[in-house]
């Protein structure tokens, strides 16, 4: 038995935990409760030499100094303990329903009204006919319609054999400024630069864009008569006086020059970060007045050697051959500019004036970019 008598001096009061908040301490009181540990635990298998346990995992055991056994020191419950909430009734439910090939329009909105231009040429590669289709939209600046694409990680391709065409699209659609207008015109020394940093699932790539408005003269083969008849009652062709032709409209192309035409420069340069290799694209375009398009070229590079300029590789070139302004093909323009089609990047085929399906590739302007066999 053990009695506090007391020892007649005036010390400090007796710690004790508060249990119940009484103010007072109660015999069952007499402890304190600290919130770090301020023992430690020594294992006495061998009494020589005791071991402090600085970490514990569930299922260890202890051995004390005058041998006792605690086994489990730390022990695993499993706890679950589950909770009703309630909540308002749900406001909507918006499903949305997407194709693996056509992709979903980034900061879509109500300005999503596209006028769809379908270009065709034969293909000597396939012996076929082949098309794109290119969607245009005008908001301040002339935006194109487009899915991103990049080269693969490998590089350098120069045949589509390869790995298909040797670029890969991410699966949203996005409008990026083809030309940089004010108030719908070009201005001449127009010049604008851009760069960031797009990170995929494939690699982060470093896009380089620069566009360039000048003022130029531009030559093509689209002289409206080509040809004349001489004094021996023959058709003679402007572009070859040996081209043996029944009419004039079955001379060739000759040429003719656009005074004051409009050159734009589009520059692209993709760098894939971490291997360094550059792929880039120079799409140059002359706009005449009157005529619009009448030359177009494109031209790819890969990287180059250290120290070597860039090298620029042509992979196509369109220029203006003939122009006609027959009424009635203005009558039948004009008819299709005006009838608006509220319809499904998948039913391009069911509108009469196109009746081709949609197809992904990659494009740049108005050019395919198909890398050279």
């Amino acid at each position: 038995m053990f009695e506090d008598r007391g020892n007649g001096i005036i010390d400090a009061a007796e710690d004790y935990t508060d249990l119940n908040s009484n103010g007072q301490p109660d015999p069952n009181e007499l402890f304190l409760k600290n919130s770090l540990p301020n023992r430690l635990l020594v294992k006495w298998i061998d009494p020589n030499t005791p071991q402090v346990l600085s970490t514990i995992q569930p299922g260890d055991s202890l051995i004390t100094r005058w041998g006792q056994i605690y086994y489990n020191i730390i022990e695993e419950v499993e706890y679950n303990n589950s909770k009703i909430v309630s909540v308002r009734n749900i406001d909507s439910l918006v499903t949305l329903y997407t194709n693996q090939i056509i992709a979903n329009i980034e900061n879509g909105g109500s300005q999503n009204e596209y006028f769809i231009v379908k270009t065709e040429w034969d293909n000597p590669n396939t012996v076929e006919r082949d098309y794109d289709y290119l969607l245009f939209k005008y908001d301040d600046y002339l935006y194109k319609l487009t899915q991103p694409s990049y080269f693969k990680y490998y590089g350098y391709y120069w045949s589509d054999l390869n790995l298909e065409t040797g670029f890969w699209h991410k699966n949203q659609f996005v409008d990026e400024i083809l030309y940089y207008t004010v108030n719908g015109l070009l201005r001449e020394g127009e010049e604008v630069e851009e760069l960031y940093y797009d990170t995929t699932s494939v690699a982060i790539y470093k896009i380089q864009k620069s566009f360039l408005v000048e003022v130029e003269d531009v030559t093509v083969p689209a002289k409206t008569i080509r040809g004349f008849i001489n004094t021996d009652g023959n058709v003679e062709c402007y572009a070859n006086p040996l081209w043996s032709a029944l009419t004039i409209e079955d001379c060739p192309g000759a040429d003719t020059t656009f005074l004051n035409a409009f050159k734009i420069t589009r520059k692209l340069t993709q760098t894939m970060i971490g291997s360094d290799v550059e792929f880039g694209e120079l799409n140059t375009t002359w706009l005449a007045e009157g005529r619009g398009v009448v030359k177009d070229e494109l031209q790819i590079r890969w990287s180059e050697w250290p120290g070597v300029d860039e090298m620029w590789k042509g992979v196509s070139r369109w220029e203006l051959g003939r122009f006609t302004t027959t009424s009635n093909g203005n009558r039948q323009f004009t008819k299709l500019l005006n009838r608006a089609h509220e319809v499904k990047i998948t039913e391009l085929q069911n509108i009469p004036e196109l009746q081709d399906p949609y197809i992904l590739s990659r494009t740049s302007g108005l050019q395919r970019v198909e890398l050279p066999r």
